[in-house]
């Protein structure tokens, strides 16, 4: 991944614009996984992608290491999801944070909104396991960890997901 992604880079930078679509077409998931798990909220994090992707294309020159776009490309989410949080601090409903608004939440909705309720660390591993399809490695690649602390964060997010919903329920007839 990472050579076709210094490729696509190269490609960028030389003027050919369908290359950078074809790496946001690869790192969309991911990335909208991060805004995610820092905002908590899935609205705002479309918002944030775009905006990421619209940074990272405006200082592609600057990226020191082609073939470590992932991980710059993530720093570049979090510090945009962390800036709409400033900006938008105090200023927002909180109503507007949940996903499943006034409605009765059926069981996906449930566990959606008690993701969103996470600690920000557990979130994010949560949201870029099963939402970014990333692997343990990959998210250690990304986070500047290692494998085994996005294992113990996707564990321990498992455990708190299971205390906070409880033993499942049988299914209706």
């Amino acid at each position: 991944m990472a050579d076709r992604d210094a490729q696509l880079v190269a490609e960028t930078l030389s003027g050919n614009r369908g290359a950078y679509a074809q790496l946001v077409r690869a790192h969309v998931g991911w990335v909208g996984a991060v805004a995610a798990g820092v905002l908590g909220d899935f609205s705002a994090a479309r918002d944030v992608t775009c905006e990421s992707f619209r940074r990272g294309f405006v200082s592609l020159a600057s990226l020191p290491d082609r073939r470590r776009f992932r991980p710059w490309l993530y720093t570049i989410a979090q510090r945009t999801a962390l800036d709409w949080l400033r900006h938008h601090q105090g200023s927002q409903d909180t109503s507007a944070l949940s996903p499943v608004g006034q409605a009765e939440p059926d069981a996906r909705q449930r566990v959606l909104a008690e993701v969103l309720a996470l600690p920000p660390h557990y979130r994010e591993a949560v949201l870029l396991r099963h939402v970014g399809g990333l692997s343990c490695a990959q998210m250690a690649e990304l986070t500047g960890g290692d494998a085994t602390d996005a294992e113990l964060r996707l564990a321990r997010a498992g455990l708190a997901l299971a205390r906070r919903l409880g033993p499942p329920q049988a299914a209706r007839p």
